[in-house]
């Protein structure tokens, strides 16, 4: 298993090459989107321009403070953080899906990210689009890769 870059009951962040995974075990705090930004950025002084997100939504409860939606709301509008790609993963049920996918699609419609982003309920069909999206780079990666590094997260 790959060590993780940062981890904490709430957040484990993986990063391999010019990708980053982010597993989520409940909603997220400005400090947390924060060091999603600075892997991120780190990444992106290796890999310019060829960088991808995966967000995996694995659980918590669905309360997005005006902060964190703001947060998200300028992390999503830059044009040089995970060029390539951003796969938010919901892989919850019932109410929670619900709610994560109305803030995730409401953010996207207000905000128009930079990054081609969707959001997805399967993790092989994200691993697919990341895939697909990061042939444009110089660093190759199948879906079978992608679904190891988001098992790890």
């Amino acid at each position: 298993m790959r060590p993780a870059v940062f981890e904490e009951t709430t957040l484990r962040l993986v990063a391999e090459r010019n990708v980053v995974v982010a597993a989520w075990r409940d909603a997220p705090t400005v400090p947390q989107l924060r060091l999603v930004e600075r892997v991120g950025r780190g990444v992106e002084l290796r890999y310019p321009g060829q960088t991808a997100l995966i967000n995996l939504i694995l659980s918590g409860t669905p309360r997005f403070s005006a902060e964190v939606r703001a947060e998200v709301g300028r992390m999503n509008n830059q044009d040089d953080l995970y060029v390539l790609a951003a796969a938010h993963v919901i892989l919850v049920e019932g109410f929670l899906a619900t709610a994560v996918r109305a803030f995730l699609s409401t953010t996207m419609l207000v905000v128009k990210p930079a990054t081609p982003t969707k959001i997805f309920g399967d993790t092989t069909l994200a691993a697919r689009w990341v895939a697909e999206r990061l042939a444009a780079s110089g660093e190759r990666w199948t879906p079978e890769q992608l679904l190891a590094l988001a098992k790890q997260a």
